[in-house]
């Protein structure tokens, strides 16, 4: 039997009323847990976005940035009223009146929408945008748009209007990797928010629906329409005038490609100090935390040591030969796609941006031809071919090569260009590793053939009247090569390039190479050898040597000079300033190897040593880096020096996390070379000052020993470092380093080559500036016969020097007590006689000069037979 139907009706509202309370509570626990997974939006204080970590030079300009969203922090008060009430005019025109959603603002957006027939206007209030953007989530679902509300409302209660502004300019992301309306000003117009025009703003602001597709540089005919409409909306809403606004429609705005900045400046330089925050403040604060890395780098001198040492290597690359074109095209539909690439390239290269539009929207606008024609009118240009800058390498095709083969004719894009063979006669045809080494060319054909695309550079201007312009061909070196510039006094690195090319390989030569120096060990050979006894008017027999079982049982070794002659007797400082190999072998043998292992170890050298005589021929690998560190002591008078790259690091609220003292690091490095001298067994000794009425006779016990100073930053004594200073400076004056005499300034320097021509150096220093060159391959082999370091590496030197004399101003080096001048013959080392033709000033440590005619400092008893003995 059913109960009565006044049972059924009560346990249905029981069942109601208990569901209602089931659901009242799911809802009520599902909104307090969408509440509780909301960001912490309670203070501006809890608003911390990722931000960019930025490398700069010593003067401040920015060489490199890191980031996951590429946004600074701009204060609303700092940027220009028009700015902001563009965004507000463009997106939310009711945003000061309404609670956080606007229910009128969404109800005409849809009536615009629908009357567009596509999205036209958005319906989101700049408050729900900001949730949506602090949400981190794109996906399109209830659950995100009810939490969106949310946030909405629980930002406008906790924030002011201002306030809500300043997440929103600092949060939105607004294309081409660009979060905010700072990084968007710096991405597209390379200039700050507060520079822009409302033109340039309208952009900006038209971008914040739809990033990609309205973007200025991937779709210029939408995003013009975008900006006209974000112009009429202010003009609507009164920020503008109509005159203001006529003005804005009509202005043409440079939109700027996007610039890959760490590899323009100095990218080797820069991903140093990248791996430096790394390790010291981690990953996720390096590219999110909003760090400033000061740098000790010239900007400027940075861009200069990049050149010289590129230029250097396409000069070298040329000598070794043609390893043929990038590609060849055979059909006519590839090569007219080429062609249109290539011409965007030298548009862009030119001029790197699109001039925007403003004479119509079509639907195929030509970003490429309107910034060429705008521009070329701008400047008064009457040839395309003037486009071309004199330094810059370009992409050709081959349409011709003249039948006797004398000359191609080439389009860089739409501009006629003309290649005669006298621009490549270089371009003899190897296979790697071979190596071509001045072999000649006498017909293009040998070369080239129709179709291939190749890279060339104007040689010389455009001629008034041609239809076509010169070039010479180029192409990429395989080489590498370094450089490493240092001040001599702070140990400031301002310069450093690590190789051609870091986005082809990101191997850092000047520090992470281990290479052999060659002849540029041989100054600390010298030294120890004048610490040892032997003076710069020593006398070595420059003679066939043999050397049994060196290598091997049964071996000989005959070492040889690099001219394959002998010179007989030769002045030490003749060995040096010609680079002379038989006297430096003569040389180690005579102060014995154990003792010149200990003094380069006693210097700072690190690694294992091979303990044999091609130690004198600098058969020890080294890196830039510390080869340029020993140099220093030249300059520096023997006090140890370490190269500083990181001056200061502060952190985005800019409160400072680190900073390079001197003094902090003489401290440590005291510590740490007093614990070192103690490892190596180092001893100080008595010193006592020559007697000058010793000189020639045997050097006295205590200075058998590598030297001990009482300060230990001392690494060379004084005298001995200015002597060595003075011969590398006459090795620029007369020897292998003459190629640095065109600076016209007090160099001293010493080039270093080795075995079958597979590393190049040169090792240079002013009293201000210390610099090394590295030139070989990654992989060593040889760069070809001839390829001496004053041949491979010191025009890198001389052309960086250029650049770093005018700022490096100082032209004399102290001379410290101790050391006297005195006139010789340099033939014999011997006092010249007064008149003698060609004499020059040599500096000694006092008590070694020479004092009478033929009355020469000598190394000590016991050496003369070896010196003198003449295989």
């Amino acid at each position: 039997m059913k109960p009565p139907w006044n049972e059924r009706l009560k346990k249905y509202a029981l069942f109601i009323v208990f569901g209602g309370f089931a659901a009242t509570f799911l809802a009520g626990f599902a909104l307090l847990v969408a509440v509780l997974s909301l960001p912490k939006i309670e203070s501006l204080d809890d608003y911390s976005p990722p931000l960019v970590t930025r490398v700069l030079a010593r003067d401040g300009r920015v060489m490199a940035e890191y980031f996951v969203e590429r946004r600074y922090l701009a204060r609303v008060e700092d940027i220009p009223d028009h700015v902001v009430k563009a965004f507000i005019a463009a997106e939310d025109d009711r945003f000061f009146t309404h609670p956080g959603v606007d229910i009128q603002g969404i109800a005409r957006a849809m009536v615009a929408n629908l009357q567009a027939g596509r999205v036209v206007q958005g319906g989101s209030t700049i408050t729900q945008q900001v949730a949506k953007s602090l949400l981190l989530s794109s996906e399109r679902t209830f659950a995100r748009k009810f939490k969106e509300l949310l946030l909405a409302y629980k930002i406008e209660s906790r924030l002011s209007k201002n306030q809500i502004l300043y997440l929103y300019l600092n949060q939105i992301y607004l294309g081409e990797g660009a979060y905010g309306i700072e990084a968007a000003a710096r991405t597209y117009f390379r200039k700050p928010a507060k520079e822009l025009t409302p033109a340039e703003v309208a952009i900006v602001a038209g971008l914040v629906q739809a990033p990609s597709v309205l973007s200025p540089l991937r779709n210029p005919r939408r995003s013009r329409e975008r900006q006209l409409y974000v112009l009429r909306r202010m003009m609507e809403t009164g920020v503008l005038t109509e005159g203001d606004h006529a003005k804005a429609v009509k202005e043409e705005v440079r939109v700027f490609h996007r610039d890959d900045l760490n590899a323009r400046v100095a990218p080797y330089y820069s991903e140093h100090v990248r791996q430096h925050l790394i390790n010291t403040y981690g990953q996720d604060r390096l590219y999110k935390g909003g760090l400033t890395a000061e740098t000790a780098a010239d900007f400027d001198l940075s861009v200069a040591a990049m050149g010289s040492v590129r230029e250097n290597l396409r000069e070298l690359d040329r000598r070794q030969g043609y390893r043929g074109p990038l590609e060849h095209i055979a059909d006519e539909q590839g090569v007219v796609q080429r062609l249109k690439e290539i011409r965007r390239e030298v548009v862009a290269k030119r001029w790197p941006f699109w001039v925007v539009a403003t004479d119509g929207t079509e639907e195929e606008f030509d970003s490429v031809g309107h910034t060429q024609a705008r521009m070329m009118a701008l400047e008064g240009f009457t040839s395309e071919a003037q486009i071309l800058l004199p330094e810059e390498i370009y992409r050709a095709v081959v349409t011709r090569i003249e039948p006797d083969g004398r000359q191609a004719h080439l389009l860089i894009g739409a501009i006629k260009a003309r290649l005669p063979v006298a621009n490549m006669s270089w371009a003899k045809l190897v296979t790697p590793p071979e190596v071509a080494n001045w072999a000649q060319i006498s017909r293009v054909n040998e070369s080239l053939k129709v179709g291939d695309v190749i890279l060339v550079r104007p040689a010389g201007g455009w001629e008034k009247g041609s239809d076509s312009v010169v070039v010479q061909l180029e192409q990429e070196p395989l080489v590498q090569g370094a450089l490493l510039s240092m001040e001599v006094q702070t140990g400031h690195v301002v310069a450093m390039v690590g190789g051609y090319d870091f986005a082809r390989n990101e191997f850092n030569h000047a520090l992470q190479g281990q290479r052999q120096p060659g002849s540029s060990l041989k100054p600390f050979l010298y030294a120890a050898a004048l610490d040892k006894g032997f003076t710069p008017s020593s006398i070595i027999v420059d003679a066939p040597i043999v050397f049994e079982n060196q290598g091997g049982p049964n071996l000989r070794w005959i070492p040889e000079n690099n001219s394959e002659q002998y010179y007989g007797d030769t002045p030490l400082r003749t060995a040096i300033i010609n680079s002379r190999n038989v006297p430096a072998v003569k040389v180690l043998q005579e102060i014995q190897i154990p003792y010149y292992v200990k003094y380069l170890r006693a210097l700072g050298l690190e690694g294992d040593i091979n303990e044999d005589l091609s130690l004198a021929l600098g058969s020890k690998t080294i890196s830039l880096v510390e080869l340029t560190k020993l140099y220093a002591l030249f300059p520096r008078l023997g006090m140890r020096i370490e190269p500083v790259f990181v001056t200061k690091v502060t952190d985005a609220s800019g409160q400072e996390l680190e900073r390079y003292s001197f003094e902090v690091f003489q401290r440590a490095a005291q510590k740490y070379w007093l614990e070192r001298r103690e490892k190596l067994g180092l001893q100080k000794q008595e010193e006592k000052p020559p007697d000058p009425a010793e000189a020639g006779a045997p050097p006295p016990e205590e200075k058998k020993d590598v030297p001990v100073f009482d300060d230990p930053l001392r690494a060379m004594d004084e005298r001995t470092s200015f002597v060595m200073a003075h011969l590398l400076q006459e090795a620029v004056l007369y020897g292998t380093g003459t190629g640095a005499k065109v600076l016209k300034r007090k160099v001293g320097g010493k080039t270093g080559t080795t075995n079958d021509f597979v590393d190049a150096w040169f090792m240079g220093f002013t009293p201000e500036l210390v610099t090394g060159v590295w030139t070989g391959f990654s992989q060593p082999r040889t760069l070809g016969r001839g390829e001496v370091g004053s041949r491979a590496a010191l025009p890198a030197w001389v052309g960086y020097m250029q650049s770093a004399v005018p700022v490096y101003k100082r032209d004399e080096f102290p001379v410290p007590r101790g050391v006297v001048f005195v006139r010789i013959d340099p033939k014999t080392g011997d006092l010249a006689p007064p008149g003698l033709s060609g004499a020059v000033k040599e500096a000694y440590v006092e008590g070694t000069e020479p004092t009478s005619e033929g009355g020469r400092s000598q190394p000590g008893a016991g050496t003369s037979d070896f010196f003198r003995e003449d295989f």
